[in-house]
């Protein structure tokens, strides 16, 4: 790969080649990605957000010590495999604003304020049970891109396709308002659609793409682009599945949210509660 495209949360281990720079030469990484990602609709109304400088690295005196770059990682590990499991179920997930004059007055998954999920769970919550797959189905109905996290758990991204989001949101609306659960409310007693979301198959565009080569691994943090549904494949525990990367199986509440800190610090985050 010459590029990487990694949103907020997301890691990745590169190897950078200094021998052939000459002592005291100053190599910078740049972020070249556009902010919102990936239209950058906010640069013309309040200004250029794109923050290019990112690191810098200064080449010292000592002599280069040359490193074979290895032809298989993760010797001492299990083999990725994808998962074979057949999911117990899928879910449909939605990224949503409730909109103002002035841009969005708030941000939301599925239309369902925090401490709505938090109270009312079995209404609003998704409980997955302890050592079964669910298919995540993330449907972003915004024009900005957002990098979700889900705590606990690694995943798989399954494959991304376009969605056409204008029939969808109609079909989403056409669910009926529903009236909030809290008094903690910034974009109104109501909100535009019901919950569970509608299934988004009936809107999809064109054939369904595969994950990125350095995606095709486990995941906590996926980009989930504007206009698209984002498919995961979740196993919530060691027993749902073989070859997993972790030993344990936990019940409780967890949380998923998007991982730009304005965003999860103001209702663009959820609970979730994994159930025996």
């Amino acid at each position: 790969m010459s590029r990487l495209l990694l949103s907020s949360g997301e890691r990745a281990d590169v190897l950078i080649d200094f021998s052939k720079n000459l002592p005291g030469d100053k190599i910078v990484l740049e972020n070249e990605a556009i902010a919102p990602y990936p239209e950058g609709r906010a640069n013309m109304v309040l200004g250029n957000f794109l923050l290019p400088e990112i690191m810098q690295f200064t080449v010292n005196t000592v002599a280069p010590a040359p490193k074979v770059i290895p032809q298989t990682l993760r010797l001492h590990k299990p083999l990725i495999k994808p998962i074979a499991t057949t999911p117990v179920q899928q879910r449909f997930l939605t990224l949503v604003e409730i909109p103002s004059p002035t841009g969005p007055l708030v941000v939301l998954l599925n239309y369902v304020y925090w401490d709505e999920a938090e109270n009312y769970p079995e209404m609003l919550m998704e409980r997955p049970k302890v050592d079964t797959v669910e298919q995540w189905n993330i449907i972003n109905l915004q024009p900005v891109a957002h990098p979700m996290h889900l705590h606990l758990v690694f995943f798989q991204i399954l494959n991304r396709q376009k969605i056409n989001t204008t029939q969808y949101t109609k079909a989403y609306f056409a669910t009926g308002s529903r009236t909030v659960l809290t008094h903690h409310a910034p974009g109104g007693p109501t909100v535009p659609a019901g919950y569970p979301p509608p299934d988004p198959t009936p809107f999809v565009i064109g054939p369904a793409r595969p994950p990125a080569p350095n995606e095709a691994g486990w995941k906590d943090t996926v980009l989930v682009n504007p206009g698209e549904i984002t498919r995961l494949i979740v196993p919530f525990g060691a027993q749902a599945a073989e070859n997993l990367p972790f030993g344990n199986s936990f019940t409780g509440r967890y949380v998923w949210h998007c991982h730009m800190l304005e965003h999860e610090d103001n209702e663009m985050m959820l609970p979730f509660e994994v159930v025996s």
